[in-house]
């Protein structure tokens, strides 16, 4: 932003030479420093835990109020210290267009600093949840287990009562022993974590625990699919099942 006023300034100054830098600098300041707060408003939008469907109506309805104002706040300025006679209703449709290109950049700007933060906290997130599922225990545990979100609740799950996991959104929904919940893992990561303890890959968003496939029922047209011991029947992926062939019939 400083060298946006910067470089702003020293147009109004060089086409006015009779300016001075410092007034120069204070009109510039004044118009683009007012993009602080729409700029703070937006990264509360785009943090927020909301669907994308969501935070674009909002980054819309944020956009289609800041523009007009900040066109006309910035019109006031551009009549107050350039001396103009042109009206503030024609200096505001002329700012307009200028107004409209800077809030796309600084909301595109925005969102790429949100997506590389929310990229580096899920990278942390998975390299923890893989140290606690492959880090060799200190002292005698019990069987291992999964800490899932039910509610408001944290359950543990253990390894081998887990049926079958499957993607959701941004977490995994875990079935067990009649309950199911939540973790904040991708599939990729559970897949990897899991395989030493009798998991296996069925579809892209799929995993299932080997110890509770009951049948494996094919088709002539290639497709197949699982039966767990909860009775639930699930699709085995075409790229998956040569896997999940030779898995089951090591166990």
């Amino acid at each position: 932003m400083l060298a946006t006023v910067i470089a702003a300034a020293t147009i109004a100054h060089g086409r006015q030479p009779d300016f001075s830098w410092a007034r120069a600098l204070t009109w510039q300041a004044g118009v683009w420093a007012s993009w602080a707060p729409v700029g703070l408003l937006l990264w509360v939008v785009l943090l927020r835990p909301w669907s994308w469907p969501r935070i674009a109506v909002a980054v819309f309805a944020l956009g289609w109020a800041s523009v007009p104002a900040h066109a006309v706040w910035a019109a006031w300025l551009d009549l107050t210290f350039s001396g103009a006679r042109a009206g503030l209703d024609v200096t505001a449709l002329e700012r307009g267009p200028v107004d409209m290109l800077a809030f796309t950049a600084l909301a595109a700007a925005l969102f790429g600093q949100v997506q590389r933060r929310r990229a580096r906290i899920e990278a942390r997130r998975a390299d923890d949840l893989l140290r606690q599922l492959t880090a060799p225990p200190s002292e005698p545990t019990g069987p291992p287990t999964l800490l899932v979100a039910v509610g408001r609740r944290k359950l543990v799950a253990p390894l081998d009562q887990i049926e079958r996991i499957e993607a959701a959104g941004n977490y995994a929904e875990v079935f067990w022993n009649g309950h199911e919940g939540l973790i904040r893992a991708t599939l990729d990561d559970l897949t990897q974590a899991l395989k030493v303890e009798g998991f296996v890959r069925a579809h892209r968003s799929l995993i299932v625990n080997l110890g509770h496939v009951r049948e494996m029922r094919g088709g002539a047209d290639g497709r197949a699919e699982l039966v767990m011991t909860s009775g639930t029947a699930v699709g085995v992926g075409r790229r998956f099942r040569e896997d999940v062939i030779r898995r089951l019939g090591r166990t």
